[in-house]
């Protein structure tokens, strides 16, 4: 495991006593059902960081280490993202299934980019290790999901439609704990700086820690009951012919996937 600060050392603890409180909140009031992908997460959040801490890795140990886990992470925001696409969307069937259609692509499309852009450095080392092609696949996950994942923030900025408030709050903190993610992950690419990348991290332990406060303070069984509204607040017509839009789209798609 990297040697931390003293700083990043304190922050990486409380990180990762947050993580395991929210999971246990989730589990006790019955939102690890609701929420299933992002608890399960959690808990694989917690399995990471526990076992450099207990168990002594070597240097190429902790990059295999490293490199397995960070693909199962991947994994794991794409069902996240298509969990909270599946709950934005629920009362438009149509376009709830759709959206499962346009993450794959757009990811797939994210992917191929992502091969046409690094590959060519890569394939010219003399020896590219399984990390170099790690990047390859992190760059066309975090971009693609990335960029569905503002498309999303568009639409609930836009539609003037009723959502649970546990949703509403965890798509806000799931757009800022993962643009935050793929940012670190552009300035890892972009500055090799130790000090640089010393500060990003203690940016990200402290943003991380926030956004992990605000799920457990904010998530609530009665959050799944009360409904608010989101989106630009249009007068009473425009608002009507907004979700009537939503509804047209809804029965074209819902058309398409039974024929």
């Amino acid at each position: 495991m990297p040697r931390l600060s003293s700083l990043e050392g304190f922050l990486w603890a409380v990180n990762t006593g947050f993580t395991l409180l929210l999971a246990i909140r989730l589990w006790a009031s019955g939102l690890s059902v609701i929420y299933r992908a992002f608890y399960f997460f959690l808990l694989f959040s917690i399995l990471r960081s526990a076992v450099p801490a207990i168990f002594p890795l070597t240097r190429t140990q902790y990059g295999n280490f490293f490199a397995f886990t960070e693909m199962a992470s991947l994994i794991f925001y794409f069902l996240m993202t298509l969990e909270i696409y599946t709950r934005v969307f629920e009362k438009f069937p149509g376009i709830e299934s759709f959206s499962r259609w346009a993450l794959s692509g757009c990811l797939a499309l994210s992917m191929a980019l992502a091969m046409v852009s690094l590959y060519p450095d890569i394939v010219s080392k003399a020896n590219p290790t399984p990390l170099d092609f790690l990047r390859i696949v992190e760059r066309g996950v975090l971009s693609g999901l990335a960029f569905l994942i503002l498309l999303m923030s568009l639409f609930l900025s836009w539609y003037p439609v009723v959502l649970a408030r546990n949703i509403v709050v965890h798509s806000l903190l799931f757009a800022i704990y993962f643009t935050m993610k793929a940012g670190v992950f552009l300035l890892q690419n972009m500055a090799n700086r130790i000090m640089v990348m010393r500060s990003v991290n203690l940016a990200v332990f402290l943003l991380g820690c926030a956004c992990l406060l605000s799920w457990i303070v904010f998530l609530r069984p009665r959050g799944e009951k009360t409904e608010v509204k989101v989106g630009y607040r249009w007068d009473q017509e425009e608002e009507e012919r907004l979700i009537g839009q939503l509804r047209r789209i809804n029965s074209t798609l819902s058309g398409q996937r039974r024929d």
